[in-house]
This record gives C-alpha cells, sequence and structure tokens, in this order.
C-alpha cells in the first residue's frame, strides 16, 4: 500500500517541509516549502531563544512550560505572535514569515509586559494550529491514510498527540529522535532498495523496530570498568544472577536505580537501556531525580515505560496506536493519573509512553513485569541515565563516572549492582 510521507524541520537543505507519498516504486515528492520564505522550526527556536534559552536545544523546556499558561495570558500572546507567521497555500504550500525582519526586535517590543508562561502556551498554540493545517492539506494532497512523520518539527510530543488525533489519520509512525542523525537511517534504506532494483538478491526490508543499534555491555567490559575504575573501594558490587528482579525490589520500596543494560539506544531517547528508573506512583521521586541526580527544570514532566498490555489501563487510545520510541503524549486514564503520577504531566494529565512490547527488549519486559508482580503497576519512570548538559552514558566506564558523580545510590550494570554504602535500610 501507499503512505503520506510529511516532513518537517528548521532549515534543512534549503526546504522545510515536504509532502511526499511513498510505495513500492520509492518516494515522490509532492510539494514543499523553501525555509528562507519562514519555518516553523524556526520560529519556536525563535522563541526559545526570546526566552533565555538555548536554541535548538532547548525547544523541549518551552514546551513543557506550555501547559502552565493561563487561557486569558496565552490568548494576549497569541495575537502577538499571530502576527508573525503564517501558512499559505497558493501555488505551492509554505510557511510564511508576516514580519519580514527583526522579527526579534517584533517581540521585544510587543511581548515586553507578557509574562514567560504566557509566550511559551502561546506558541505552542500557534505552532500546532500551522502544523495541524499542513499536515491536514499534505494528507488531502497525497490521499493516503497511513502517516509517516520526520523531521526536527515532529519532536514536539505534544504536537504529535493533535496530529495523532485527526479524523484524516488512520495509522501515524513518527520517526524516533527525527533531527539530522536519522538521515544515516533512511540512506541505509535507501540503498537497500536500490540493490533490489539492481538485480542483486537481498533481504527483504525489515521493518524498524528496537532502537537499540549502539555499543553493548557485555560482562568482561563491566568486570574491567569496575576493576579500572576502583568503584568498588567506596561501594558495594554484588552479582545478581536475575538482576531485574533486584532492581524491581528496590524501585517497589521506592529507590532509584540507574540501568546500564544490553545495547546502547540510538538518538534521543533513553528507552530503559541506558535510564535512570523509579516507581512512578511516588511523586517524591520527581524532586529526588531533579536535585541529587539530574539537575532537571522543576516544570519538566518524565516518562513512564509501560508494558504493552497494560496501556488500555493508563491511556486513552481509542486508534490503539503503538508508540514505542516515546513520540507522542496521551490523556491518561484516572488509574494513569495515580498510579504514574510521577511520569504524568503535572499540569495536563498527559502521559508520554514508551510502549515496551517483549520482542523489542525481554529483559527490559521482565523487571517491569516483576515490578507489576511487586506493585501491581504496570510500568516503571524511565529517565535519560546523564548528569544535566552531557549526552546519555555510553560505555560502563561513564555508567560508573556519572554514578559516581551523582545522587545515585545504585548502578544496575549488566549482572551486577553497584551501590553507595548510605544506608542500612538494605
Amino acid at each position: 500500500g501507499m503512505t503520506t510521507v510529511l516532513t518537517n524541520d528548521a532549515s534543512g537543505d534549503g526546504l522545510c517541509a515536504t509532502w511526499n507519498t511513498a510505495g513500492p516504486d520509492g518516494i515522490h515528492r509532492i510539494a514543499s516549502s523553501p525555509s528562507a520564505a519562514g519555518s516553523l522550526g524556526s520560529f519556536y527556536s525563535l522563541i526559545t531563544q526570546y526566552l533565555g534559552m538555548r536554541q535548538l536545544e532547548h525547544e523541549y523546556k518551552v514546551m513543557g512550560l506550555a501547559p502552565y499558561a493561563p487561557d486569558y495570558g496565552r490568548e494576549k500572546s497569541y495575537d502577538v505572535l499571530k502576527k508573525m507567521i503564517a501558512f499559505e497555500q497558493n501555488d505551492a504550500p509554505e510557511f510564511r514569515w508576516k514580519i519580514r525582519r527583526d522579527r526579534f526586535r517584533y517581540m521585544m517590543e510587543n511581548l515586553a509586559r507578557h509574562r514567560f508562561d504566557w509566550v511559551a502556551g502561546a506558541a505552542q498554540e500557534l505552532f500546532e494550529e500551522l502544523l495541524l493545517d499542513w499536515v491536514c492539506a499534505g494528507i488531502e494532497a497525497v490521499g493516503e491514510r497511513r502517516v509517516v512523520l520526520s523531521g526536527g518539527v515532529f519532536m514536539n510530543v505534544k504536537a504529535n498527540q493533535k496530529v495523532s488525533v485527526l479524523d484524516e489519520i488512520d495509522e501515524v509512525y513518527v520517526l524516533p529522535s527525527c533531527g539530522d542523525e536519522s538521515n544515516a537511517i533512511g540512506a541505509a534504506y535507501w540503498l537497500h532498495a536500490e540493490g533490489g532494483k539492481s538485480g542483486r538478491r537481498t533481504n527483504s526490508c525489515v521493518p524498524f523496530k528496537g532502537l537499540y543499534l549502539g555499543r553493548d555491555v557485555v560482562e568482561e567490559s563491566i568486570t574491567q570498568a569496575i576493576s579500572d575504575t576502583g568503584v568498588g573501594e567506596a561501594n558495594s558490587v554484588r552479582r545478581f544472577d536475575d538482576i531485574e528482579s533486584e532492581v524491581a525490589r528496590l524501585l517497589s520500596i521506592g529507590e532509584v536505580v540507574a540501568r546500564g543494560e544490553g545495547r546502547e539506544e540510538f538518538g534521543a531517547r533513553a528507552l530503559g537501556n541506558r535510564s535512570i528508573l523509579a516507581n512512578p506512583k511516588d511523586f517524591q521521586v520527581v524532586t529526588h531525580i531533579n536535585k541529587m541526580i539530574k539537575s532537571r527544570d522543576f516544570w519538566m514532566p518524565f516518562a513512564p515505560s509501560i508494558l504493552d498490555r497494560r496501556v488500555a489501563d493508563y491511556i486513552l487510545n481509542p486508534k490503539g496506536l503503538f508508540s514505542p520510541y516515546m513520540m507522542i503524549t496521551f490523556d491518561s486514564t484516572p488509574l494513569g493519573r495515580e498510579e504514574l503520577t510521577a511520569a504524568c504531566h503535572p499540569y495536563d494529565g498527559t502521559l508520554r509512553p514508551q510502549m515496551v512490547e517483549h520482542s523489542y527488549n525481554p529483559d527490559y519486559y521482565r523487571l517491569i513485569e516483576a515490578f507489576e508482580g511487586l506493585t501491581g503497576i504496570g510500568g516503571v519512570l524511565n529517565t535519560s541515565y546523564n548528569l544535566h548538559g552531557e549526552p546519555i552514558v555510553s560505555s560502563p566506564e561513564d555508567a560508573i563516572r556519572t554514578f559516581e558523580n551523582s545522587g545515585l545510590v545504585h548502578l544496575a550494570l549488566g549482572q551486577y549492582l553497584i551501590s553507595k554504602k548510605l544506608t542500612h535500610t538494605l
């Protein structure tokens, strides 16, 4: 069958947005929008900069802040921002700057007395509105209700929620980590397809499943790292045949545990293998992780990893969408708000789940099942294992160094549990 492929980013290669049709005979572009005319990604980056945050890095903080804005304030800022950019469909669909130059000055002058949360809320609202107009027009132009989304704009998981519930869409797939780094994935699939055309026998195309494409953590590299770093001198190091059950036990009594296991995830998502895990029902872990470990901004929500068979208990998902990479938010059920409260957005009640299917990661699945056996809760809080501003840990050495330089008490590294000797409660 055919698929609608939509891409949207800040500037790309001179085009910031494309509509494409994809099928057995390849991908064909139907229309595109030049970045110079205006782009949604650039608009959102400008807002990020205006709010005193780092452009092309901290856009997610604006998105996390947006739900806190009260309606009256958001509406005031929206009226100002609405005059800056529009989506127009004349000969070609394009985003167009309506304030041609000195956009930053325009914002300084017209948003001078507007509170930061108003601006974030208004920017998110306008961004969603323009994106939805463009997506609907794109689906209509292509005529296919199966939709694939990629490009940095689709890292906005809240906008993805609005897209996912559109009547025009039956099925939606958001490429995980959809910045420029994902071009490598496209290139590999393209080369594979070209090989098939030239008559060389290639294996049939395998759908993209687990994102665990990186470096593996193997037993000998762990024992080597434990001895090289001397981490065992000041800390306790124990080996468990069933580390997953031990981690589940620790989580069930309110401990926070970092996990370095198996192959590293690709891109901007920790999916259980380079993660910090916690009990999602215990709201106190939010402050603990923010202060002691990650120095995160207090308004930012965490996310849960949920067993596939428990998804319906925790989120409202009328289309039964499968979202394994934390790329879409969903509204939570009352049980979701109660049992996953620490992994829920405190203000709008949304969850950004990693739906965990056994075949993607059997060990992680077993860990969450063991936690469920102890608590009845079919998910855990999962955040990336890194210090603020650093990349996600990769090697066992990274994992140990980050453990030593943070307030973490436990690190499950392969089958080993490394614990600081701070406490006698264990």
